[in-house]
């Protein structure tokens, strides 16, 4: 033990270091991930209702309907798109 201590820190113990460092940084990255793409959804879902509480306004019936759920389907790869851009894919 002693030994050890003199002899000052091992290349297994700088890898396991590092090791831990890249683990840390990693971490926190995802977690910005996860933030980015949290932020974007609720942007997103904010947007959505908007627009669908003018439209529920406006009362265009069966059209409404039909145009709420294609905005729905332009929403939703709106978000894709931007999780994507967020991730770096």
């Amino acid at each position: 033990m002693v030994a050890k201590l003199m002899s000052g820190p091992s290349e297994y113990d700088r890898r396991l270091g590092e090791r831990r460092e890249a683990n840390k940084r990693i971490h926190l990255e995802d977690q910005e991930a996860q933030r980015r793409v949290d932020a974007v959804d609720h942007e997103v879902r904010q947007y959505a209702a908007e627009v669908w509480a003018e439209e529920d306004k406006a009362g265009l019936g069966h059209d409404h309907y039909k145009a709420r759920t294609e905005h729905a389907r332009m929403v939703r790869e709106e978000l894709d798109a931007r999780t994507a851009r967020s991730l770096g894919e």
